[in-house]
């Protein structure tokens, strides 16, 4: 079993383990043991040993755990379209396939996660996401407890987009 949460996994991994069956039955009950692989959790090493688009996938994976604002990695995509729909439903982001649709996205191969990233950013489809995080931003800056860089990995976006935004925003004020 994959599974591509941030959390460490903390459910049964045998299947005792996830049925409630009374003590008496249990001996004539087979135990099977769940192989599970936490792909966020996996080592560089690991990773590394993928030679298909799924390296691409754990890559992002085990390095947005560690680093919020990660945009990517500059492999190629093989397999572009099932590469970006695979991803959409991974990380139940809908504006993964809105960015694909609208782009070159579909016509060509030989892209990376990190021009993704760059045309997502260039493209203002995550404004939509960063709406209100000016004013919070505003406000934590004023609060003067947490550098930019803090402040960037707890809103999980780029160093580059918070000073943006800040800047955008005092200016306003």
């Amino acid at each position: 079993m994959l599974y591509f949460g941030d959390d460490e996994w903390n459910k049964p991994k045998n299947l005792l383990g996830c049925l409630n069956i009374p003590e008496e039955l249990k001996p004539f009950v087979h135990d099977y043991k769940i192989n599970l692989f936490e792909i966020s959790r996996l080592t560089e090493d690991q990773v590394a040993k993928f030679k298909s688009d799924f390296k691409i996938i754990a890559d992002y994976f085990v390095k947005r755990r560690k680093i919020p604002e990660y945009r990517g990695s500059k492999d190629t995509i093989k397999h572009v379209d099932e590469f970006f729909k695979l991803m959409k439903i991974l990380t139940n982001d809908n504006e993964i396939e809105t960015v694909y649709n609208e782009s070159i996205f579909n016509e060509q191969g030989g892209t990376d996660m990190a021009g993704y990233f760059t045309t997502l950013i260039n493209e203002g489809k995550l404004e939509g996401k960063l709406e209100g995080k000016a004013e919070l931003i505003q406000k934590m800056i004023k609060n003067g407890n947490m550098s930019i860089e803090q402040i960037a990995t707890l809103l999980e976006l780029p160093v580059e987009k918070v000073k943006e935004l800040s800047q955008m925003e005092l200016a306003s004020a």
